[in-house]
């Protein structure tokens, strides 16, 4: 196998897959909203969210793929550039991630009755947003691929 295909085959096999999992987050989704009409109202918002954001996230994954197997075929640069990953991955996904733990936490705080547990998630998601978003700013910063061995930590 070639080094361009090292790099590229698994950037297909992920975007491949993210539309898959993207449909059967949709299913989940028309599913949920007939089978539980009267939940409450902030519990929709959520899953609407997630919902949408994940479409964002599929979007721009599929942006920088159309971008290297479309436009930028047969240029090698263009496996370095960043494009849309500095957004998609850790700051998005960051986001999701937070939103769905805060979900979590908040509903152990209701079985449970106890705020110590739902505290200290939310908590290590406040560090992991952070980190999530600070990761974004030096992909950013670092433009290209082959840059991130310079980054330094904070």
């Amino acid at each position: 196998m070639s080094e361009i295909g090292k790099l590229t085959i698994p950037l297909f096999v992920g975007t491949v897959m993210n539309w898959a999992l993207l449909g059967t987050l949709a299913v989940q989704v028309y599913i949920y909203y007939l089978a539980f009409p009267n939940d409450r109202r902030s519990t929709k918002i959520v899953v609407a969210f997630v919902g949408i954001a994940e479409i964002l996230q599929t979007l721009a994954d599929s942006r920088d793929t159309i971008r290297t197997f479309g436009a930028g075929w047969g240029n090698p640069d263009i496996l370095n550039e960043v494009g849309w990953a500095w957004f998609s991955v850790p700051i998005l996904g960051s986001i999701i991630a937070s939103v769905g733990q805060i979900f979590f936490a908040w509903r152990i705080h209701i079985i449970a009755k106890s705020l110590y547990v739902p505290i200290l998630i939310a908590l290590i998601v406040v560090f992991q947003l952070g980190a999530g978003i600070w990761t974004g700013v030096d992909i950013i910063r670092a433009k290209e691929f082959s840059q991130f061995r310079h980054l330094k930590p904070p």
